[in-house]
């Protein structure tokens, strides 16, 4: 809906979600740096894969993903979209 309502174009926003839940998380998933992975664990998909993951077997990364994070960072990210797309609605549509 974020999208959508900040591009005002169909095409536009699918590519724009694509682009933010699918081809940005894998810029962010280098295990070097450690801000590269913090900035990372702000991005959907990676909440996401925390929250799926089975918790009986061992975390192997080196910065893992707490669940409370995990949490909050797709709240955020709904809050954030929400919060967006309503001012730019009553911005735009007055």
């Amino acid at each position: 809906m974020a999208a959508g309502a900040l591009v005002r174009h169909a095409a536009g926003s699918v590519v724009a979600a694509i682009g933010t839940l699918l081809l940005l998380p894998p810029l962010f998933q280098g295990e070097t740096y450690r801000w590269v992975k913090e900035i990372g664990h702000l991005l959907p998909l990676t909440a996401w894969e925390a929250l799926v993951r089975d918790p009986a077997r061992p975390v192997l990364e080196k910065y893992p993903v707490a669940v409370g994070e995990a949490w909050a960072v797709l709240g955020g990210w709904a809050v954030a979209g929400l919060v967006l797309a309503v001012l730019a609605v009553r911005h735009r549509d007055v």
